[in-house]
Formats: C-alpha cells, sequence, structure tokens
C-alpha cells in the first residue's frame, strides 16, 4: 500500500479507519494481502470469522473477539480463509499524534515491547466499536 494513498484517507487528524467483509467463497480461494509495513500504528479488532496473520515471518490464527496490535514499520501480512465469513475493523494511526514524543519514539524504534495478539479484551474492543459506530 502506498504511504501517499493511506495518508489520503486522513480526513483533519492523522488517523485512518476502515472496515471490511470477506464472505466465504465457492471457488476456495483463499485472500491474502502482500506483506507490508508502514509507519502508523495499526490495530485490527476482529468481528467475525477465522484468519491468518503473519507478523515478522510468524504465523499467528485469529479469530472472532481477537485484537491485532501492530507497531510501526512491522512486517505483516493477512490471509483470509475461503471456509469463512470474515469481517474487521481496522484503526491505523501516526504517531505524530502522541503528545507524548519520547513515548511515539519508543514505539517507532521497537523499545517498548506490544502483545501483538490479545484474545480477547471488552473494553479495548468496546472503545474500538464506538469509533466506528459513532
Amino acid at each position: 500500500m502506498p504511504i501517499e494513498n493511506f495518508q489520503a484517507r486522513y480526513a483533519t487528524i492523522p488517523l485512518a479507519t476502515f472496515s471490511r467483509s470477506y464472505k466465504k467463497n465457492s471457488q476456495q480461494f483463499d485472500f491474502s494481502t502482500l506483506p507490508h509495513l508502514h509507519k502508523e500504528l495499526e490495530i485490527l479488532l476482529v468481528l467475525e470469522g477465522k484468519a491468518k496473520v503473519q507478523i515478522n515471518s510468524i504465523w499467528h490464527t485469529i479469530q472472532k473477539g481477537n485484537i491485532v496490535v501492530l507497531p510501526p514499520y512491522t512486517l505483516h501480512c493477512y490471509t483470509i480463509c475461503a471456509d469463512y465469513d470474515f469481517k474487521h475493523y481496522c484503526l491505523c494511526m501516526d504517531l505524530d499524534i502522541l503528545y507524548d514524543k519520547r513515548l511515539k519514539e519508543e514505539l517507532e524504534n521497537g523499545s517498548i515491547s506490544i502483545f501483538n495478539i490479545i484474545d480477547s479484551h471488552q473494553t479495548c474492543a468496546g472503545y474500538i466499536e464506538e469509533i466506528f459506530v459513532s
């Protein structure tokens, strides 16, 4: 995803959101994104189904209720399995939005350890959903 196209989604703040749904398909072809990275922090909430995400060459299975957190410049890709419907919300933010510049630098250079997959966290999921339904 070219940086210019991604950043074009920013409205008035350096934040991009999108929601996608994939339906089971009869051809049994999985849908995959190409491995990519970007300077934005990415948070993905799985609303329905099952998929695989590769984070820095390690594959994880994600499913309904999981939250995926990808720090800036983390190489990742997704494979949506043809056998499942899959729906997610995605929130990407440029860390320039942070007031704390030290926190921004630590997130960008990887000195803060982040759990990439959160099994289920109702409070966080609720906050993410509120962004999309407001």
